[in-house]
């Protein structure tokens, strides 16, 4: 009788793996042709309106860009909404705290990161680092305690807008179908990017620099992602990955004020340097042993009797 099981097992799985498959994929594609879509069209409407982002008078570029920032936690909850009403079994979302230990590690290292690629222009070129007597002792004061502070707090509400998309419904998605942590971070990092186009086009991260700026963003996102998907995996908590985002965010703001005659292409967190440092700390993660505390469903399937 053992053949007539394994001929039941293989008809089985080649009925409904198919069936899986196209089910893991209907919610993929809804879910990148909502948060796609929409943010492209908030963004090219922006355009269209002449909406500038890098224009700091213009207080319309940072209201429409706080509005994009929750398109992906408005589609991931759209589709595991509809996920749930087709019982359909999504991966965890992740909104767990986690322990103290992921904070505190990124609340450490990310102001370093974002320093070492704007201290590291001095030496190679691509800006000048401010005389700090400029500022005077109590503004420097104020812009490092709001860094690392009340800046961290209001920016993290809206990083958890793009977390609870990217690391807790696409990276999960991708991970579900076989993907290798580092592809995944890849995969998801490069769609992560190119959400940002409109944004670029407007001004964003690099002003006058709409084409270069618009790959050297795909390449920034793909280098975030590897940090992403490491602590996404190392922690379980969506919570982590936004307050890491929210660092990288807040500091980058604050550590661009200490410089100036930046560019953007080649140098601070935007740009090559920081890229390659945002490169090596997110393999290095990815590399190191560590548990995975990101449960998938049907990572581990049985046959019906």
């Amino acid at each position: 009788m053992d053949w007539l099981c394994e001929s039941k097992l293989v008809r089985w799985h080649a009925v409904h793996e198919p069936m899986r498959a196209r089910a893991e994929n209907r919610w993929l594609v809804s879910y990148l042709a909502l948060c796609l879509g929409v943010a492209w069209a908030l963004g090219l409407y922006g355009l269209r309106s002449g909406i500038r982002l890098d224009v700091a008078a213009d207080s319309r570029g940072q209201i429409l860009a706080a509005i994009i920032m929750l398109t992906p936690a408005f589609s991931a909850s759209y589709v595991r909404y509809r996920a749930k009403r087709a019982n359909a079994a999504l991966p965890e979302a992740g909104v767990v705290l986690a322990g103290a230990a992921p904070y505190i590690a990124v609340w450490l290292v990310v102001p370093v990161l974002v320093v070492s690629s704007l201290a590291l222009a001095t030496v190679f070129g691509g800006a000048h680092l401010v005389p700090l007597a400029s500022l005077g002792a109590g503004r420097l004061a104020l812009l490092l305690a709001s860094a690392a502070s009340i800046n961290l707090v209001v920016t993290s509400l809206f990083t958890f807008g793009e977390e609870y998309g990217w690391t807790g419904l696409l990276l999960p998605l991708l991970l579900q179908r076989g993907w290798t942590p580092l592809r995944a971070a890849l995969g998801y990092g490069a769609i992560w990017g190119i959400w940002h186009w409109p944004l670029i086009w407007a001004g964003h991260n690099y002003p006058h620099h709409p084409w270069l700026g618009s790959v050297a963003m795909v390449a920034l996102c793909m280098a975030s992602a590897l940090n992403q998907t490491a602590l996404r995996l190392r922690s379980g908590s969506v919570f982590v990955t936004s307050f890491a985002h929210a660092c990288l965010n807040s500091w980058s703001n604050v550590a661009l004020r200490l410089f100036s005659d930046v560019d953007p292409l080649r140098v601070g967190p935007t740009g090559v340097l920081g890229i390659a440092l945002l490169t090596a700390s997110g393999l290095w993660l990815l590399v190191r042993p560590a548990r995975n505390m990101l449960s998938t469903p049907g990572t581990a399937r049985t046959a019906p009797n």
